[in-house]
């Protein structure tokens, strides 16, 4: 029991210090988000991590959220379809963009949320694409603006957060994984 107090009373010390890399401290995360109209979080999506289908979202409507430090400027995120395989970084994969991020809403007073809002679908065999979602860029009679790309895939997906200091220097890079369901037969 000693052994495991001193273990975590030096991890804290070390942390404090600031010795952990900054790419440790990044997250991302496939959060479940609003309809298009921006009203509503579908309900037929599981549940957001860590529930029992954590990350498994039936209606595809996903907030890519990239969580850094106040240093950070931008972030990049690239979306990549996992093929037919599933299997990430593999030869099938299909990557959507980078898209850059540069607007962020204030965390406490350390952390700041850059998030790109997106339409996942599983469309198994059809072709790998994506398009803004209709809504996106128009006043539709005061309906929001809330989703702005509909990419379809072969599989599920990852997707690429690389955090870039205001040098354009690349500070570090996380993946994440999503799920959404094949269509119903």
């Amino acid at each position: 029991m000693k052994r495991v107090k001193l273990v975590v009373a030096l991890l804290m010390v070390v942390a404090m210090l600031g010795c952990i890399p900054a790419a440790m401290a990044h997250q991302a995360n496939c959060t479940e988000t609003v309809n298009p109209h921006g009203k509503t979080v579908p309900p037929a999506g599981y549940s957001t991590l860590p529930g029992p289908k954590g990350g498994q979202n039936d209606d595809g409507f996903y907030n890519l959220s990239a969580l850094a430090g106040p240093d950070i400027a931008w972030v990049n995120i690239t979306v990549v379809d996992k093929g037919a395989d599933n299997v990430y970084n593999t030869t099938d994969d299909t990557s959507f963009g980078p898209f850059l991020v540069n607007n962020s809403t204030k965390i406490h007073n350390t952390s700041y949320d850059f998030g790109l809002k997106i339409k996942y679908t599983e469309a198994n065999g059809a072709e790998p694409s994506i398009k803004h979602m209709a809504t996106f860029g128009k006043d539709n009679k005061g309906q929001s603006k809330a989703i702005e790309w509909h990419i379809k895939g072969q599989g599920d997906f990852a997707w690429v957060a690389e955090f870039y200091f205001e040098d354009g220097t690349l500070e570090g890079t996380v993946v994440t994984h999503c799920y959404v369901p094949p269509p119903p037969k």
